[in-house]
């Protein structure tokens, strides 16, 4: 819990010194699947596991690109770290 909320402060400096507002609402994708954690029932715990990594696969593909491909030198940087 500690680093993704040192990390999503990092990231809310970053995009605030590149003059960009980070959206505090959820995606569709991620309402979607809090909806279907929530009917999960006994199957709660796999489904948390295969989106969270999922989740998980899909920020660090989007750092890799922001790093290796970014023009916004602040996000930039956030991606390298």
């Amino acid at each position: 819990v500690q680093e993704h909320t040192k990390s999503t402060a990092d990231l809310k400096a970053a995009a605030g010194e590149a003059k960009l507002t980070v959206a505090p609402e959820m995606t569709a994708k991620q309402r979607s699947d809090l909806t279907a954690l929530e009917g999960a029932g006994a199957n709660f715990d796999q489904l948390f596991k295969t989106q969270q990594i999922a989740a998980h696969e899909q920020a660090l593909a989007l750092l890799r690109a922001q790093a290796q491909n970014g023009t916004v030198a602040p996000l930039k940087a956030f991606a390298e770290k």
